[in-house]
């Protein structure tokens, strides 16, 4: 189960982020990495419905802290992805 912090309600509801989407990055990603700030991790997910944009969502343990679509994503994917 995940818990959205008030600053990923907002972002989500600012760039019509879906919470089911954030919550297939996070059951299910594409691909995932380290967050540089210590206890947290960035998961990707392409959404279909969105042309395949990428989204960022970064959880620091069950707390979702932020959700974007990140336009870098798609040259940082993984070749096997």
């Amino acid at each position: 189960m995940i818990i959205l912090s008030s600053h990923a309600a907002e972002r989500m509801a600012e760039h019509g982020i879906q919470e089911e989407w954030v919550n297939a990055a996070v059951a299910q990603p594409d691909w995932t990495e380290r967050d540089p700030r210590p206890g947290r991790t960035r998961y990707f997910k392409a959404i279909a419905e969105r042309g395949n944009r990428v989204l960022r969502v970064v959880v620091e343990g069950h707390i979702v802290v932020t959700a974007h679509f990140d336009r870098a994503a798609r040259s940082r994917r993984p070749s096997h992805v």
